[in-house]
């Protein structure tokens, strides 16, 4: 499941693409934080993230993960059968996200890593639900691009997709499959 995903590496290319649909953006009051806002996102880490507000959305960080009990942080959520309220939604930013898969190579521990893209986008979103300051991505059964690799993947949300998604349209079509050539995906080399 997406554990790592690559975030924008300038929030301002993220004000660009919300301009480009015509959504407002309202800026945050707090500064940017010092670490975890660009390049890999793991778990925990501060993102970059859109949530609702009045007729547009209002950028802000926050941390990956729903804190539990027991385990690591709850940082994916299957979607099916749920509903997500308006004011528990967000737009999570990425350039691309990771999955992973057992080695090809004989004897290799490591597992492979492969990233998938969206070419036809230099931003694009993963759907998420927000609790706390804190925020998760939702899943759903994997597209033709994504199935290969792996049996579920993340919500993702091309930006004629944003302001549905901000503004509280049902969830059906919005959470759903990417369709064939959605993404691009290339095997990271370590």
């Amino acid at each position: 499941m997406c554990n790592t995903f690559l975030s924008p590496n300038n929030p301002k290319r993220v004000e660009w693409a919300f301009s480009q649909v015509r959504i407002p953006l309202i800026w945050p009051e707090a500064p940017m934080p010092n670490r975890g806002v660009t390049g890999d996102i793991r778990p925990t880490d501060p993102a970059c993230v859109v949530v609702p507000e009045a007729d547009g959305g209002r950028l802000c960080w926050m941390a990956w993960g729903f804190p539990r009990d027991r385990g690591g942080p709850l940082i994916n959520f299957r979607s099916e059968g749920r509903r997500f309220s308006r004011v528990g939604r967000c737009l999570v930013m990425v350039n691309g996200f990771y999955e992973t898969t057992d080695p090809v190579q004989p004897g290799q521990k490591r597992k492979d890593w492969w990233l998938f893209q969206a070419p036809e986008v230099e931003i694009f979103a993963l759907a998420g639900h927000v609790r706390d300051d804190r925020f998760t991505l939702l899943t759903c059964e994997p597209g033709p691009d994504v199935a290969p690799i792996h049996d579920r993947q993340p919500v993702a949300l091309m930006p004629d997709q944003w302001r549905d998604w901000l503004a509280g349209a049902p969830e059906s079509g919005l959470i759903a499959p990417s369709p064939a050539g959605t993404f691009s995906v290339a095997k990271r080399e370590t």
